[in-house]
This record gives structure tokens, C-alpha cells and sequence, in this order.
């Protein structure tokens, strides 16, 4: 059974994580920590991805057993959080966040909140070796995409490859953090697969046409054999569990993912 983790322990490992001397600026420490250039789209999507998971926790909090009172206090504890990764925090150097945004006082709670919500929302934590087995597959399929065309409807291949770039990103760059993001990525790359798949003939495949359609069906179906955990708390999703049945269907020639998508497997 794969280590379950959630959105509250993602986010408070990850700052605890972040080793930046105090006295460097907090945007070129995080930037050089994280490969990219400072306030470049690389820079701003990572940005973007800590403070929606910060506003995600927000509304999750609501849904938990705290008094009101103690949800505030946890709200206040986030966006403090968030603040460390606003320009009042990254236009400072790094001690200013420590000191004031991301303190034990500020960042503690929110181990405790994990508890109450694992139970709402919780997925599985990929280690380092799942995640780079994910990466290579994701850069082979690429790969392979630039390298073919489709005679017509080329822009569904842009579309998943532009998917597969997402994830590419959020695998290398983010890796644990956001998990729930990197499978927005891939529903991307299922929605051009499915797009691709419906304009299928059935008769007269072009061969370069069935070979992505294979090539990236069986991509889906190996990750969500990589990433899934038990029914009951699959953060994929029923699309993803659907998507998975029709990909098995087509691997045996049986019938067509767009027939179907309304089926769960």
C-alpha cells in the first residue's frame, strides 16, 4: 500500500524544506533552489502553485471539526504562509519570512491540521524513484510526439504535448508538492487523447494516428497503475478511473474509449 499524504503535510514539509541561507534574498535563494531564473514563468508557476495550495487549504479547513474560532486561527497561519511567497516576503531577504510568515508558530499547526484533513482529501506520495520512472516516461512519449506528425488535426498532438510539458514541469520542479496539480496536468493529455481518439475512423487508420493513440493510451493506463491507491481514497478521480477502463478496452481492441467514457471500469 502506497504512503498516503495530503495537502496540509505536502505544504508543511515543503517549507520546512526549503534550505536557504537566512541573509540571501528570498527570490534568488528560491529561484536557484528550485532551477530556475528569478520571476521567470518557471519561477511564477511554482509561486502559483504554493498559493493556490494555501487558498485550497482555506476552504478545506471549513470543512473540518474546528471551532470557529480555531479555523480562523488556522486561516491567519495560511495566509501568512502564502505571504512568505507574495512580493512583501520574496522582495526580503529570507530571514524576514522565517521571522514572520513561516515561524514553528505558523508552520506547526499545520502538521496538526493533516489529521483532520487526511480523512477530506489524501492521496498517494510518490517517492524520488516513482517520480523519476514518471519523468522518463513522460519525456519518451514527448519525444516521440514532436518527432510525428498527424496528417490532419495536428493541434490535438500540441495539446498533448503541451499536457505532457505541464507535467514534465511539475514532476521535475514541484515533484511531491501539488500532487493534485500534476493530475490536472495529465487530465490535460486524457482530454487531447480523447479528442484524438473520437476522430478516429473505423476503417483506414492512419498508422502514425493509431500508434499515438496506442502510445498514449498506454501511457495513461501505466501511470494509473503507478499512482492509484484504493477506491475509497483515489485522489485521480472517477475521470481518471474511466479513462483507465476504456484505455484497457482499447488495448484489446475491443471497443473505443469515447464509447466508453460514461462506463466507470
Amino acid at each position: 500500500m502506497p504512503t498516503i499524504t495530503d495537502p496540509a503535510r505536502e505544504l508543511a514539509d515543503f517549507v520546512r524544506n526549503l534550505k536557504i541561507p537566512r541573509d540571501h534574498q528570498a527570490d534568488v535563494g528560491l529561484a536557484a533552489l528550485w532551477g530556475v531564473e528569478p520571476w521567470s514563468s518557471g519561477f511564477i508557476r511554482i509561486i502559483a502553485v504554493i498559493s493556490e495550495r494555501a487558498e485550497e487549504l482555506k476552504d478545506l479547513t471549513d470543512a473540518t471539526s474546528l471551532d470557529p474560532d480555531q479555523k480562523d486561527e488556522m486561516k491567519r497561519n495560511l495566509e501568512a504562509t502564502r505571504q512568505a511567497f507574495c512580493q512583501n516576503g520574496l522582495g526580503q531577504p529570507w530571514r524576514h519570512s522565517l521571522d514572520n510568515y513561516l515561524s514553528p508558530a505558523t508552520i506547526g499547526p499545520l502538521s496538526m491540521l493533516s489529521g483532520l484533513i487526511r480523512p477530506i482529501r489524501s492521496y498517494p506520495k510518490l517517492d524520488d524513484e516513482e517520480v523519476t520512472d514518471l519523468f522518463a516516461q513522460v519525456a519518451e512519449l514527448r519525444s516521440w510526439l514532436i518527432e510525428h506528425q498527424l496528417v490532419e488535426q495536428d493541434f490535438i498532438r500540441q495539446a498533448l504535448i503541451d499536457g505532457l510539458d505541464q507535467l514534465l514541469f511539475r514532476l521535475e520542479r514541484i515533484k511531491w508538492l501539488g500532487w493534485g496539480y500534476t493530475v490536472d496536468s495529465l487530465r490535460d493529455v486524457v482530454g487531447a487523447y480523447l479528442a484524438l481518439e473520437r476522430s478516429m475512423p473505423t476503417e483506414g487508420i492512419n498508422p502514425i494516428t493509431e500508434a499515438m493513440v496506442r502510445g498514449v493510451g498506454n501511457f495513461i493506463k501505466s501511470f494509473y497503475d503507478k499512482t492509484r491507491v484504493a477506491k475509497d481514497v483515489v485522489e485521480t478521480g472517477d475521470w481518471l478511473l474511466r479513462a483507465y477502463g476504456g484505455v484497457m478496452a482499447v488495448t484489446h481492441g475491443s471497443t473505443t474509449i469515447a464509447g466508453l467514457i460514461g462506463h466507470t471500469s
